[in-house]
Protein backbone atom coordinates (compact mmCIF):
# COMPACT_ATOMS: atom_id res chain seq x y z
CA UNK A 1 0.00 0.00 0.00
CA UNK A 2 3.03 2.39 0.57
CA UNK A 3 4.12 2.89 -3.02
CA UNK A 4 0.67 3.14 -3.87
CA UNK A 5 -0.18 6.22 -1.37
CA UNK A 6 2.83 8.83 -2.58
CA UNK A 7 3.20 10.53 0.15
CA UNK A 8 4.36 13.22 -2.24
CA UNK A 9 1.92 13.57 -5.42
CA UNK A 10 2.21 15.81 -8.48
CA UNK A 11 -1.31 16.13 -9.67
CA UNK A 12 -0.59 18.71 -12.68
CA UNK A 13 -3.33 16.30 -14.81
CA UNK A 14 -5.89 16.06 -12.32
CA UNK A 15 -9.35 16.72 -14.38
CA UNK A 16 -10.89 19.45 -13.40
CA UNK A 17 -14.44 19.55 -12.05
CA UNK A 18 -16.83 21.65 -11.16
CA UNK A 19 -18.05 22.49 -7.79
CA UNK A 20 -20.38 20.23 -6.25
CA UNK A 21 -21.56 16.77 -4.36
CA UNK A 22 -19.61 13.71 -5.74
CA UNK A 23 -19.20 10.37 -4.83
CA UNK A 24 -15.70 8.86 -4.33
CA UNK A 25 -15.19 5.10 -3.68
CA UNK A 26 -18.82 5.11 -1.42
CA UNK A 27 -17.86 8.15 0.19
CA UNK A 28 -20.19 11.80 -0.54
CA UNK A 29 -17.83 14.36 -0.38
CA UNK A 30 -18.44 18.42 -1.57
CA UNK A 31 -15.80 19.79 -3.58
CA UNK A 32 -14.98 22.81 -4.35
CA UNK A 33 -14.67 24.67 -8.00
CA UNK A 34 -11.90 23.62 -10.13
CA UNK A 35 -10.76 20.42 -8.25
CA UNK A 36 -10.40 17.23 -9.59
CA UNK A 37 -10.19 13.64 -9.55
CA UNK A 38 -7.60 10.73 -9.97
CA UNK A 39 -7.74 7.69 -9.88
CA UNK A 40 -4.49 5.17 -9.24
CA UNK A 41 -5.20 1.63 -8.21
CA UNK A 42 -7.31 1.76 -4.70
CA UNK A 43 -6.43 5.40 -3.91
CA UNK A 44 -8.41 8.73 -5.56
CA UNK A 45 -6.48 11.61 -5.54
CA UNK A 46 -8.37 15.16 -5.08
CA UNK A 47 -6.35 18.41 -5.72
CA UNK A 48 -7.23 21.68 -7.49
CA UNK A 49 -6.10 21.33 -11.31
CA UNK A 50 -1.86 21.93 -11.25
CA UNK A 51 -1.51 21.93 -8.10
CA UNK A 52 1.56 20.25 -7.35
CA UNK A 53 1.39 19.90 -3.59
CA UNK A 54 -0.80 17.17 -1.05
CA UNK A 55 -3.91 17.51 -0.97
CA UNK A 56 -6.16 14.44 -0.46
CA UNK A 57 -6.03 10.87 -0.65
CA UNK A 58 -9.13 8.71 -1.05
CA UNK A 59 -8.04 5.02 0.21
CA UNK A 60 -10.34 1.88 -0.27
CA UNK A 61 -9.75 -0.81 2.99
CA UNK A 62 -10.57 -3.70 3.23
CA UNK A 63 -11.71 -3.85 6.88
CA UNK A 64 -13.03 -0.68 9.02
CA UNK A 65 -10.32 0.46 11.46
CA UNK A 66 -11.14 0.38 15.51
CA UNK A 67 -10.21 4.19 16.70
CA UNK A 68 -6.61 3.11 18.23
CA UNK A 69 -2.93 4.14 17.33
CA UNK A 70 -2.25 0.65 16.78
CA UNK A 71 -4.82 -0.07 14.22
CA UNK A 72 -4.37 2.81 12.40
CA UNK A 73 -0.76 2.77 11.80
CA UNK A 74 -0.54 -0.27 9.61
CA UNK A 75 -3.03 1.14 7.08
CA UNK A 76 -0.74 2.62 5.08
CA UNK A 77 1.57 -0.80 4.36
CA UNK A 78 5.17 0.37 4.75
CA UNK A 79 4.64 3.70 4.94
CA UNK A 80 5.15 4.54 8.59
CA UNK A 81 1.89 6.30 10.24
CA UNK A 82 2.57 7.74 13.77
CA UNK A 83 -0.61 8.66 15.71
CA UNK A 84 -1.12 11.83 17.52
CA UNK A 85 -4.18 11.10 18.52
CA UNK A 86 -7.71 8.61 17.29
CA UNK A 87 -11.33 8.57 18.51
CA UNK A 88 -14.56 7.57 17.12
CA UNK A 89 -17.07 10.47 16.33
CA UNK A 90 -20.59 9.96 15.10
CA UNK A 91 -21.92 11.83 12.00
CA UNK A 92 -25.42 11.77 11.15
CA UNK A 93 -25.75 8.36 13.05
CA UNK A 94 -23.14 6.95 11.56
CA UNK A 95 -19.52 5.96 13.53
CA UNK A 96 -16.93 7.14 11.90
CA UNK A 97 -12.73 7.28 13.03
CA UNK A 98 -11.28 10.57 12.92
CA UNK A 99 -7.25 11.21 13.60
CA UNK A 100 -4.09 12.97 13.53
CA UNK A 101 -0.83 12.34 12.97
CA UNK A 102 2.07 12.05 10.80
CA UNK A 103 3.88 9.96 7.55
CA UNK A 104 7.13 9.05 8.27
CA UNK A 105 8.99 8.55 4.77
CA UNK A 106 13.21 9.03 3.96
CA UNK A 107 12.36 12.30 2.82
CA UNK A 108 10.79 13.91 6.11
CA UNK A 109 7.81 13.66 8.06
CA UNK A 110 4.18 15.06 6.75
CA UNK A 111 1.19 16.04 9.23
CA UNK A 112 -2.01 14.45 8.13
CA UNK A 113 -5.73 14.17 9.24
CA UNK A 114 -7.48 11.03 9.22
CA UNK A 115 -11.13 9.76 8.67
CA UNK A 116 -12.26 6.65 8.17
CA UNK A 117 -16.18 5.62 7.11
CA UNK A 118 -17.84 2.38 6.89
CA UNK A 119 -18.99 1.48 3.44
CA UNK A 120 -20.94 -1.53 3.57
CA UNK A 121 -18.48 -4.16 4.58
CA UNK A 122 -15.35 -2.79 3.88
CA UNK A 123 -14.13 1.19 4.46
CA UNK A 124 -12.69 4.05 3.16
CA UNK A 125 -10.17 6.24 4.33
CA UNK A 126 -9.43 10.43 3.89
CA UNK A 127 -5.99 11.21 4.33
CA UNK A 128 -5.60 15.00 4.52
CA UNK A 129 -1.80 16.20 4.12
CA UNK A 130 -2.23 19.58 6.56
CA UNK A 131 1.83 20.23 6.50
CA UNK A 132 3.21 23.12 7.09
CA UNK A 133 4.28 23.91 3.48
CA UNK A 134 0.24 23.47 2.40
CA UNK A 135 -1.61 26.61 0.71
CA UNK A 136 -3.82 28.19 3.41
CA UNK A 137 -6.66 27.92 0.69
CA UNK A 138 -5.87 24.62 -0.10
CA UNK A 139 -5.84 23.86 3.60
CA UNK A 140 -9.07 25.45 4.14
CA UNK A 141 -10.78 23.34 1.58
CA UNK A 142 -9.26 20.25 3.37
CA UNK A 143 -10.50 21.11 6.20
CA UNK A 144 -14.29 21.89 4.33
CA UNK A 145 -13.97 18.55 2.78
CA UNK A 146 -13.36 16.32 5.61
CA UNK A 147 -16.08 17.64 7.10
CA UNK A 148 -18.35 16.89 4.18
CA UNK A 149 -18.01 13.64 4.03
CA UNK A 150 -20.92 11.39 4.43
CA UNK A 151 -22.02 8.14 3.51
CA UNK A 152 -24.47 8.29 0.45
CA UNK A 153 -28.38 8.83 1.53
CA UNK A 154 -31.56 10.13 1.05
CA UNK A 155 -31.60 13.66 3.12
CA UNK A 156 -35.49 14.87 2.11
CA UNK A 157 -37.75 12.24 2.91
CA UNK A 158 -41.81 12.52 3.38
CA UNK A 159 -43.62 11.40 6.39
CA UNK A 160 -47.36 11.52 6.32
CA UNK A 161 -49.88 11.58 9.34
CA UNK A 162 -53.53 11.37 8.47
CA UNK A 163 -55.90 14.01 9.59
CA UNK A 164 -58.00 13.08 12.99
CA UNK A 165 -60.23 16.30 13.28
CA UNK A 166 -63.68 15.36 12.16
CA UNK A 167 -64.11 17.30 8.66
CA UNK A 168 -60.83 17.95 8.02
CA UNK A 169 -59.58 15.52 4.53
CA UNK A 170 -56.13 17.69 3.43
CA UNK A 171 -54.29 16.21 0.32
CA UNK A 172 -55.52 13.30 -1.24
CA UNK A 173 -52.97 10.53 -2.09
CA UNK A 174 -52.41 11.32 -5.61
CA UNK A 175 -51.24 15.00 -4.33
CA UNK A 176 -49.13 13.80 -1.47
CA UNK A 177 -47.34 11.18 -3.65
CA UNK A 178 -46.76 13.79 -6.71
CA UNK A 179 -45.18 15.67 -4.27
CA UNK A 180 -43.28 13.01 -2.47
CA UNK A 181 -42.51 12.11 -5.84
CA UNK A 182 -40.36 15.87 -6.25
CA UNK A 183 -38.78 15.87 -2.97
CA UNK A 184 -37.49 12.43 -4.16
CA UNK A 185 -35.75 14.00 -7.10
CA UNK A 186 -35.11 17.60 -5.52
CA UNK A 187 -33.12 14.81 -3.02
CA UNK A 188 -31.07 13.45 -5.82
CA UNK A 189 -29.93 17.41 -7.19
CA UNK A 190 -29.01 18.84 -4.34
CA UNK A 191 -27.47 17.22 -1.01
CA UNK A 192 -28.88 19.39 1.55
CA UNK A 193 -26.49 19.08 5.22
CA UNK A 194 -28.76 17.26 7.31
CA UNK A 195 -31.84 15.42 7.34
CA UNK A 196 -34.54 17.89 6.07
CA UNK A 197 -38.33 15.56 6.45
CA UNK A 198 -41.32 16.85 4.65
CA UNK A 199 -44.37 16.09 6.88
CA UNK A 200 -47.81 16.43 5.60
CA UNK A 201 -49.98 16.85 9.13
CA UNK A 202 -52.74 18.13 11.12
CA UNK A 203 -51.54 21.47 12.07
CA UNK A 204 -54.76 23.28 13.91
CA UNK A 205 -54.33 26.12 11.64
CA UNK A 206 -54.35 27.22 7.74
CA UNK A 207 -50.24 27.12 7.22
CA UNK A 208 -47.62 25.50 5.45
CA UNK A 209 -44.03 26.19 6.56
CA UNK A 210 -40.44 25.51 7.61
CA UNK A 211 -38.78 25.34 11.06
CA UNK A 212 -35.10 26.02 11.04
CA UNK A 213 -34.65 24.89 14.30
CA UNK A 214 -36.43 21.85 13.79
CA UNK A 215 -35.15 21.55 9.82
CA UNK A 216 -38.64 20.33 8.90
CA UNK A 217 -41.12 21.19 5.99
CA UNK A 218 -44.82 21.10 7.34
CA UNK A 219 -47.26 20.98 5.02
CA UNK A 220 -50.80 21.57 6.59
CA UNK A 221 -53.97 19.47 5.96
CA UNK A 222 -55.93 22.56 6.65
CA UNK A 223 -54.54 25.03 4.07
CA UNK A 224 -55.38 21.80 1.22
CA UNK A 225 -58.80 22.75 2.15
CA UNK A 226 -58.71 26.01 2.56
CA UNK A 227 -57.83 26.13 -1.27
CA UNK A 228 -60.73 23.95 -1.96
CA UNK A 229 -63.31 26.95 -0.31
CA UNK A 230 -60.76 29.49 -1.86
CA UNK A 231 -61.43 28.51 -5.15
CA UNK A 232 -64.67 27.07 -5.48
CA UNK A 233 -66.03 30.29 -3.17
CA UNK A 234 -64.31 32.14 -6.18
CA UNK A 235 -66.46 30.73 -8.75
CA UNK A 236 -64.46 27.39 -9.88
CA UNK A 237 -66.50 23.92 -10.35
CA UNK A 238 -65.65 21.84 -8.28
CA UNK A 239 -63.12 19.47 -10.51
CA UNK A 240 -61.36 22.17 -11.26
CA UNK A 241 -61.43 23.76 -8.33
CA UNK A 242 -59.61 20.54 -7.07
CA UNK A 243 -56.75 21.36 -9.79
CA UNK A 244 -56.13 24.40 -8.50
CA UNK A 245 -55.69 23.28 -5.26
CA UNK A 246 -53.01 20.96 -6.13
CA UNK A 247 -51.61 23.28 -8.18
CA UNK A 248 -51.55 25.56 -5.16
CA UNK A 249 -50.37 23.39 -2.31
CA UNK A 250 -47.74 22.98 -5.08
CA UNK A 251 -46.47 25.76 -5.32
CA UNK A 252 -46.57 26.78 -1.42
CA UNK A 253 -44.23 23.49 -0.99
CA UNK A 254 -41.70 25.30 -3.66
CA UNK A 255 -42.23 28.19 -1.22
CA UNK A 256 -41.42 26.61 2.22
CA UNK A 257 -38.78 24.85 0.05
CA UNK A 258 -37.02 28.14 -0.94
CA UNK A 259 -37.24 29.01 2.62
CA UNK A 260 -35.70 25.94 3.98
CA UNK A 261 -33.08 26.50 0.85
CA UNK A 262 -31.80 29.60 2.51
CA UNK A 263 -32.33 28.63 5.57
CA UNK A 264 -30.05 25.32 5.31
CA UNK A 265 -27.49 26.38 2.91
CA UNK A 266 -27.33 29.33 4.52
CA UNK A 267 -27.36 31.38 1.14
CA UNK A 268 -26.71 35.19 1.08
CA UNK A 269 -29.79 36.54 -0.16
CA UNK A 270 -30.41 40.07 0.22
CA UNK A 271 -34.14 41.65 0.15
CA UNK A 272 -37.39 39.82 1.75
CA UNK A 273 -36.89 36.04 2.26
CA UNK A 274 -40.77 35.84 1.61
CA UNK A 275 -40.14 37.15 -2.25
CA UNK A 276 -37.36 34.85 -2.69
CA UNK A 277 -39.11 32.31 -1.61
CA UNK A 278 -41.69 33.09 -4.12
CA UNK A 279 -39.14 32.97 -6.06
CA UNK A 280 -37.12 30.19 -6.23
CA UNK A 281 -41.12 28.28 -6.33
CA UNK A 282 -41.59 30.57 -9.52
CA UNK A 283 -38.70 29.77 -11.44
CA UNK A 284 -38.48 25.66 -10.31
CA UNK A 285 -41.95 25.08 -11.46
CA UNK A 286 -40.66 27.63 -14.67
CA UNK A 287 -38.98 24.83 -15.50
CA UNK A 288 -42.06 22.59 -16.27
CA UNK A 289 -43.88 24.10 -19.24
CA UNK A 290 -46.97 21.83 -18.65
CA UNK A 291 -47.26 20.41 -14.42
CA UNK A 292 -45.06 23.54 -13.10
CA UNK A 293 -46.65 26.59 -14.89
CA UNK A 294 -50.43 25.23 -13.83
CA UNK A 295 -48.99 24.81 -10.66
CA UNK A 296 -47.36 28.85 -10.80
CA UNK A 297 -50.50 29.83 -12.51
CA UNK A 298 -52.80 28.40 -9.51
CA UNK A 299 -50.53 30.39 -6.74
CA UNK A 300 -50.59 33.31 -9.07
CA UNK A 301 -54.93 32.77 -9.04
CA UNK A 302 -54.76 32.19 -5.21
CA UNK A 303 -52.93 35.60 -4.48
CA UNK A 304 -55.03 37.56 -6.68
CA UNK A 305 -58.59 35.68 -5.23
CA UNK A 306 -56.77 36.99 -1.83
CA UNK A 307 -56.59 40.26 -3.00
CA UNK A 308 -60.10 41.24 -4.09
CA UNK A 309 -61.64 39.59 -0.65
CA UNK A 310 -64.02 41.76 0.81
CA UNK A 311 -62.89 43.95 3.86
CA UNK A 312 -58.89 42.62 3.14
CA UNK A 313 -56.66 45.24 4.47
CA UNK A 314 -52.95 45.74 3.63
CA UNK A 315 -50.98 44.68 6.72
CA UNK A 316 -47.28 46.70 6.31
CA UNK A 317 -45.89 44.99 8.50
CA UNK A 318 -46.35 41.63 7.23
CA UNK A 319 -43.43 39.42 5.95
CA UNK A 320 -44.52 38.64 2.86
CA UNK A 321 -45.53 41.64 -0.14
CA UNK A 322 -48.84 42.27 -0.70
CA UNK A 323 -50.91 39.64 -2.93
CA UNK A 324 -51.42 41.92 -5.41
CA UNK A 325 -47.37 42.50 -5.76
CA UNK A 326 -46.43 38.63 -5.17
CA UNK A 327 -49.20 38.24 -8.49
CA UNK A 328 -47.53 40.72 -10.51
CA UNK A 329 -43.80 38.80 -9.29
CA UNK A 330 -45.16 35.56 -10.10
CA UNK A 331 -46.56 36.39 -13.49
CA UNK A 332 -43.33 38.51 -14.51
CA UNK A 333 -40.90 35.28 -14.16
CA UNK A 334 -43.91 33.36 -16.24
CA UNK A 335 -43.47 35.92 -18.96
CA UNK A 336 -39.53 36.00 -18.46
CA UNK A 337 -40.00 32.35 -19.28
CA UNK A 338 -42.22 31.97 -22.02
CA UNK A 339 -42.61 35.82 -22.98
CA UNK A 340 -45.14 34.50 -26.67
CA UNK A 341 -46.68 32.35 -24.40
CA UNK A 342 -47.86 35.29 -21.34
CA UNK A 343 -48.20 38.32 -23.39
CA UNK A 344 -51.84 37.87 -23.21
CA UNK A 345 -52.38 37.10 -19.89
CA UNK A 346 -49.86 39.96 -19.19
CA UNK A 347 -51.88 42.35 -21.12
CA UNK A 348 -55.21 41.67 -19.47
CA UNK A 349 -53.65 42.22 -16.28
CA UNK A 350 -52.62 45.71 -17.57
CA UNK A 351 -49.40 45.59 -16.84
CA UNK A 352 -47.33 48.27 -18.62
CA UNK A 353 -44.69 47.12 -21.20
CA UNK A 354 -41.81 49.12 -19.04
CA UNK A 355 -42.89 46.42 -16.83
CA UNK A 356 -43.04 43.17 -19.49
CA UNK A 357 -39.24 45.00 -20.51
CA UNK A 358 -37.97 44.69 -16.88
CA UNK A 359 -39.76 40.92 -16.81
CA UNK A 360 -37.90 39.79 -19.81
CA UNK A 361 -34.44 41.43 -18.69
CA UNK A 362 -34.88 39.82 -15.25
CA UNK A 363 -35.50 36.39 -15.49
CA UNK A 364 -32.28 35.32 -17.25
CA UNK A 365 -30.32 37.56 -14.08
CA UNK A 366 -32.26 35.57 -11.58
CA UNK A 367 -32.10 31.79 -13.17
CA UNK A 368 -28.18 32.72 -13.38
CA UNK A 369 -28.28 34.03 -9.34
CA UNK A 370 -30.16 31.07 -7.59
CA UNK A 371 -27.96 29.11 -10.00
CA UNK A 372 -25.04 29.99 -8.90
CA UNK A 373 -25.91 30.00 -5.18
CA UNK A 374 -26.56 26.25 -5.64
CA UNK A 375 -23.91 25.15 -7.70
CA UNK A 376 -21.57 23.89 -4.80
CA UNK A 377 -24.60 21.76 -3.64
CA UNK A 378 -25.49 19.78 -6.42
CA UNK A 379 -25.02 16.06 -6.84
CA UNK A 380 -23.03 15.22 -9.16
CA UNK A 381 -21.99 12.13 -11.12
CA UNK A 382 -18.38 11.79 -11.40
Amino acid sequence: MGAIVGVVVALTATPRAEAGVYVVRGVELQLPDGWGQRVKGPVTLLAPTKHKGRAIEVISLATMPTATPEALKTLLGSAKLEITGAKEITREGTKLVAASGKVVTPKGEVAVDILALPVKDKAVLLLSFVGADQDPLIKKANIDIMLSARIPGPRMTTMYAAPTKAGLVGPPPAVVERISKLVTKLDGMLRMPRPLPVKFEQCGMINAFYKPAAHTITMCHELYDDFIVLFTGAGFERTKAEKMAEGAFMFTFFHEFGHALVGELELPITGRGEDAADEIATLVLAQSPTVGHAAALSGAAWFEISSKKAGRQNVFWDTHSFDAQRLVTVLCLLYGADKAKYTPLMKSQKIPDSRLAKCSRDYPLRVKAWKGMMEPYKRRVK
